[in-house]
């Protein structure tokens, strides 16, 4: 008997982590597979996953590899990746305040505050 071609979906939910400077996923998803006959049983691993973006927004993640389990598994050809288009990357929270010590009366003609932006280091070595 051959394997019969999977013509289910192997997914996943939606992932966000807050933007760091690169498309590494910080956790590897949970896969779900649909599709299968009756009452087969097939578990998918994802292996690896990273976003196709590295800057915030929405964006893909792409899991590149992935690995199955289950009495069934023998019985269908699954697919080796799978993607999922609307993931994101938060902004990266900064906290802007003025430097200590630093007194404007409202409505004064001194325009010049000096700020504070934290965290000082930015991720990937990215600066302001």
């Amino acid at each position: 008997i051959n394997p019969r071609p999977f013509t289910g979906t192997v997914s996943f939910a939606n992932i966000s982590k807050i933007y760091d400077g690169n498309t590494s996923v910080t956790t590897i998803p949970q896969l779900t597979v649909t599709g299968l006959l009756g009452s087969d049983e097939v578990i998918a691993t994802a292996n690896s996953a990273s976003f196709s973006d590295a800057n915030a927004g929405v964006t893909t993640v792409a899991v590149n590899s992935i690995s199955y389990s289950g009495v069934d598994k023998k019985n269908y050809i699954m697919p080796t990746s799978t993607t999922n288009t609307q993931c994101t990357i938060e902004r990266f929270p900064l906290l802007i305040k003025p430097l200590s010590g630093q007194r404007h009366a409202l409505g004064s003609s001194e325009s010049t505050i000096e700020y504070d932006i934290l965290p000082v280091l930015l991720p990937n070595g990215d600066v302001l």
